[in-house]
């Protein structure tokens, strides 16, 4: 169950629910106690969770420090409506209190900073061109022959 998205048929007095999986089948009781620790509302999901369901109306609250991989997803969850609350007063630092230095940005200005930020990990195949530098190009560097992705060859005696 978890993770499972369930429908609640019935509440009880004493704190139970019953209730029915999402996609049909049978009904179970669920005792109190295992209610109160671990039964959760399922109105609200963070992006990650929510990849991969599809609801009637999705709202999704965008901050300057998400990548575009996430906007994709929180933004495209709907089936009648998909709707972004953009921050522009996030502090991309809270913990050390940099809202009063962090200067307010225009929700245009929020969401092209996020659609520029990739977070889907790079092969090295794609890294690599990225980070060569003029003298190593000239110099002949290519994946193939550069040091520093050569792989060591063994030690005679050590396996």
């Amino acid at each position: 169950m978890n993770g499972e998205r369930w429908i609640v048929t019935a509440a009880h007095d004493d704190g139970s629910i019953t209730a029915c999986c999402g996609g049909g089948g049978g009904q179970v009781v669920l005792p109190a106690a295992y209610v109160a620790e671990h039964v959760e509302l399922a109105y609200a999901a963070t992006a990650h969770r929510a990849q991969g369901r599809t609801v009637d109306t999705a709202h999704a609250l965008v901050s300057s420090n998400r990548t575009r991989e996430v906007l994709y997803v929180a933004a495209t969850r709907g089936r009648q409506s998909n709707r972004l609350y953009v921050d522009t007063a996030s502090d991309p630092d809270a913990a050390t209190g940099h809202r009063d230095l962090t200067e307010k940005q225009t929700m245009r200005q929020v969401l092209v900073g996020i659609l520029a930020r990739e977070g889907a990990d790079r092969s090295t195949h794609e890294t690599i061109p990225t980070r060569r530098t003029p003298r190593t190009a000239s110099a002949g560097c290519t994946p193939s022959t550069s040091p520093s992705l050569a792989m060591p060859r063994p030690t005679a005696g050590r396996r």
